[in-house]
């Protein structure tokens, strides 16, 4: 694997470089809870821990060797009902060829009952963009194979407020670069569709309890997994609370996603 993976790879350049892979999807590349069952655009039909093909992080440890410590890591977080209308709707665009498989409905609040339904099986299926929107499940296994302080987490309303320059600044010292965190950037945008409102969604009070009895556990959990980590010397950009506090983090967090 190591030899096909670097004859892909450019001559090194004179000039020092910093290099990105922006690939969405790398984050939820890790195994599953052992009793899951996965889906659509996730694994496939797969299920258990000990699949060193779907564990990306542990992929990733070995191809690098000594120089993963030099690796950074950023997280984009998104409120996961708001992360799963959007990722219905781009995948309507695109017949559902892409994105999520297993959200293809007539509408994304029958999508998301859909989805919830088959959660609460046992045992439980993950669908893909149901999957894609637990990172609580995801991170530990992130840091299993890499140190806290490579991991940079950003909330998606928190990038829309200050743009690109509080992660720049977080980013410049681990990467011993020097970026002009302070230029003005013109946003790009790509992959937007016009959406109606969450708010504008028939969402029915059972549906919205049901919600919130599969994805508030998941973000305790992910609060949890984040105030340890930040402890431990990871970035949550723009957190501003103590050093490990539960309180402060789910604070941050609410407001950051």
């Amino acid at each position: 694997l190591l030899p096909d993976f670097l004859s892909q790879l450019p001559a090194c350049a004179e000039d020092r470089k910093v290099a990105a892979d922006c690939t969405p999807s790398n984050l939820h590349m890790t195994p599953m809870p052992f009793d899951a069952k996965s889906t659509g655009f996730a694994y496939g039909d797969l299920c258990g821990p000990d699949l060193p093909y779907t564990n990306l992080p542990w992929m990733l440890r070995r191809v690098y060797g000594s120089s993963s410590s030099r690796l950074a890591f950023v997280i984009n977080l998104r409120e996961p009902l708001h992360r799963m209308q959007s990722a219905w709707y781009h995948a309507m665009q695109i017949s559902f060829l892409s994105v999520c498989r297993d959200c293809k409905a007539l509408s994304f609040v029958e999508g998301l009952a859909a989805t919830l339904d088959r959660f609460e099986q046992s045992p439980p299926m993950y669908d893909d963009w149901l999957w894609q929107s637990m990172p609580s499940l995801q991170l530990p296994w992130w840091h299993s194979e890499f140190d806290a302080r490579q991991l940079f987490v950003l909330g998606t309303h928190e990038y829309g407020r200050s743009g690109f320059r509080l992660l720049c600044e977080a980013l410049e010292p681990f990467l011993g670069v020097d970026w002009d965190c302070e230029a003005t950037r013109k946003d790009t945008h790509a992959n937007t569709h016009h959406h109606p409102s969450l708010s504008e969604e028939p969402i029915s009070a059972a549906l919205e309890r049901q919600f919130n009895r599969t994805f508030e556990p998941d973000t305790h959990r992910l609060v949890k997994e984040l105030a340890s980590l930040q402890s431990q010397g990871a970035t949550l950009v723009g957190y501003q609370g103590a050093a490990g506090s539960v309180r402060d983090v789910e604070a941050w967090l609410r407001q950051a996603w």
